[in-house]
């Protein structure tokens, strides 16, 4: 049971965690269920499984399924279940829940329910041709040919859903499959095509789906954007004009409705548009005073009999910058207003008003202490922010807290992490990678430095496992940045472990071709990593040697992990070796110059991409900031936003924390945000936009 804010906090034991496992002892299929809490229980308490599936019983699946309460005994920490499954399961991939129900109002677990697939050895096939969502004008196109991909041998069926004697067959050959309908006798509707696949032995996989809309009404290429590309700080162009063709017989024309959105949920919320349409050439406007950044526009059209026709992308998109700034870091006031660890600003540097972003006493501790925020993740709709905290607005928040777009929270439910969260980043299959000083309790022990959770903030067990059993961090190891890779692989820099660089997969598996080519590494911690343009890495830190080469706080690596002894030749001496001096900031500009921010001189350099010193841009910058530079970003307008702890650019006080300017080092004397804080205490730690 996941519950949130007070009623979670009546919960005297909250089981976090959990997970399934599906395994084979002597011979026959069992299944685990399991979950843990941090806290030994003081008394007994009780729970109960739920069966969920629509086609079985759970005594068709499990030989000794629970239909009793089951006691979790005091002084446990743990709860599991094991369950039997039957020896003569039918053919067929079984797609089953199983919740767990609790009997005593002290007790959540987080998931509560699990979704459970048995006899996966067989995947269903994917369809690969038309595209999901898809139309069939039904005027010229009375047959439609379906293609996908499959496994090899395997008979492969597909049949529109609902319709009597629509099923083709073929047999998988070379991996792909395709089959041919004659829709000439359909009536203009939703099509439903389902896929399964069925291998040698009779076992089938489960049904892949595809969804198309057969009509007469078509969206018609090419569709028309004046002007494809808008910016949100110019006055007056909140409604932009478009122009659009669509495909039917204007014969027999009957006017549609047209809607549009922002994604393609195509809900009311993400409306922007709407028109009626009456013949095959129109035009509509669409509302952008509420959109920034990079957007796509999708159409829907709703038939005069009522029928809505399906969420279609337009074949455009645009960039709209009316962006948003996030600073967040350690300081207490902006423009003498509170914003304990955070303050957000619209694209001219103007802090937005309460009613459009608030939040409240922030990441303030409660002796009045600000603790800080050291990484940012926009999503969309939401905010996440980790760091060194443990509450938000008065409530409690170890380490991490997602907040929605004004401020409010949207959950600070996160595995209990102990320590300090130095950097957050998400792959593109949407799992998020937390790296820091921290340790979590998960079934294998406490896993230290780096762990991965779900879209659901449930840890990634075989990635936990992996990690714990690899030994590559210890008690104080730090994981300062994390890269994610097309491939799944992770690059890790930090200190205080192995080489302070490593390589894993997505699963927690170390990549030891990676290992064997960085050597021995950084000899120091190394702060950042930056993928450059070219394929390789950029690392700053405060190490001198890398891989026996001398490469004093800046370094270049090849994408397999060779150091670029080329680049260090030209690059050892330009930052000071003296105590106290590293390197920690780095942005690649479109021309590749290499701009570096840390605690040394001038607290920025600027390099050329082969490693030598840009003494032309550099001297551009003046004496520099008087402290340390931790971020360096490029905003949509070209110029630089800059944070850290310093409190004077180029001689001049008031550049406290942040400072917005261009490449030649000339501050925007246009920018609202500029000089806006006060404390020579305060730090920027990261920019987000």
């Amino acid at each position: 049971m996941k519950l949130n804010g007070d009623l979670y906090s009546l919960m005297q034991y909250s089981f976090q965690d959990g997970g399934y496992e599906l395994y084979k002892e002597n011979s026959q299929q069992k299944l685990k269920i399991y979950s843990s809490t941090a806290d030994f229980l003081t008394e007994d308490l009780q729970v109960r499984l739920n069966f969920q599936s629509e086609t079985y019983k759970s005594s068709e699946i499990f030989t000794d399924f629970p239909e009793e309460p089951i006691t979790i005994k005091k002084g446990e920490q743990l709860f599991s279940q094991i369950l039997t499954i039957q020896a003569d399961l039918p053919k067929e991939q079984i797609s089953l829940k199983i919740k767990i129900e609790t009997l005593n109002n002290k007790v959540a677990f987080s998931p509560d329910t699990f979704e459970i697939v048995i006899n996966d050895s067989v995947k269903k096939p994917k369809f690969t041709n038309p595209s999901p969502l898809s139309y069939i004008n039904s005027l010229n196109q009375s047959s439609l040919t379906i293609t996908g991909e499959c496994s090899s041998k395997n008979i492969v069926i597909v049949n529109i859903t609902d319709t009597a004697n629509m099923n083709q067959s073929t047999t998988c050959a070379s991996g792909t499959f395709s089959v041919t309908f004659d829709l000439s006798n359909l009536p203009d509707q939703q099509l439903v095509f389902k896929a399964k696949q069925t291998n040698s032995v009779g076992l089938s996989s489960l049904e892949e789906e595809l969804i198309l809309q057969k009509d007469a009404a078509i969206i018609s290429l090419p569709i028309t954007l004046n002007p494809n590309e808008l910016d949100g700080s110019t006055a007056n162009q909140n409604l932009i004009g478009f122009t659009a063709t669509i495909d039917y017989d204007s014969n027999n024309l009957s006017p549609l409705s047209l809607a549009l959105y922002t994604n393609d949920i195509c809900s009311l919320s993400n409306k922007v548009g709407e028109a009626t349409v009456s013949s095959n050439n129109f035009g509509f406007d669409v509302d952008f005073k509420n959109i920034e950044g990079p957007k796509s526009l999708y159409a829907q059209f709703t038939k005069q009999s009522g029928t809505i026709l399906s969420c279609d992308k337009l074949p455009f998109s645009y960039f709209f910058t009316k962006s948003e700034i996030l600073l967040a870091g350690d300081f207490n006031k902006f423009n003498s207003i509170t914003s304990n660890g955070l303050v957000k600003l619209d694209s001219q540097g103007n802090k937005l008003s309460s009613s459009e972003f608030d939040i409240g006493s922030g990441f303030e501790t409660s002796t009045g202490l600000t603790d800080y925020v050291r990484r940012i993740l926009i999503e969309a709709g939401s905010y996440l922010f980790v760091g060194k905290f443990t509450q938000f607005n008065t409530a409690t928040a170890p380490y991490a807290a997602r907040l929605n777009k004004d401020g409010s929270v949207n959950s600070l439910s996160f595995p209990n992490f102990t320590s300090t969260i130095k950097e957050i980043v998400k792959d593109s299959a949407g799992n998020y990678y937390y790296g820091g000083e921290f340790s979590v309790s998960t079934n294998f022990g406490l896993v230290r430095s780096l762990i991965k959770l779900d879209d659901t903030n449930k840890i990634d067990n075989t990635f936990a496992a992996n990690i714990s059993s690899s030994g590559i961090f210890g008690l104080f190891s730090s994981v300062r940045k994390i890269v994610t890779l097309p491939s799944g692989d992770l690059i890790v820099v930090g200190g205080l472990f192995d080489n302070n660089i490593v390589k894993v997969d997505s699963t927690g598996k170390e990549v030891t071709s990676f290992t064997a080519n960085v050597g021995s590494g950084a000899d120091d911690t190394i702060y950042s990593i930056l993928p450059l343009r070219d394929g390789t890495y950029l690392l700053t830190g405060v190490f001198n040697y890398f891989n026996g080469v001398k490469c004093a706080r800046v370094a270049k690596i090849n994408a397999n992990g060779v150091i670029d002894a080329a680049f260090c030749s030209k690059s050892n001496n330009i930052i000071s070796t003296a105590d106290g001096n590293y390197a920690l900031a780095s942005y690649e500009s479109s021309t590749n110059s290499l701009f570096i921010g840390g605690q040394f001189l001038k607290g920025i350099k600027v390099l050329n991409s082969d490693g030598s010193l840009n003494s032309t841009m550099t001297s551009a910058f003046g004496s520099g900031f008087d402290k340390t530079v931790y971020v360096i970003k490029e905003f949509v307008d070209g110029d630089l936003l800059i944070g850290g702890d310093f409190t004077s650019y180029k001689g001049i006080s008031g550049h406290k924390a942040f400072v917005k300017m261009n490449k030649q080092g000339t501050v925007n004397s246009t920018f609202k945000g500029n000089k806006k804080f006060t404390s020579s205490d305060d730090a920027v730690y990261d920019i987000a936009f």
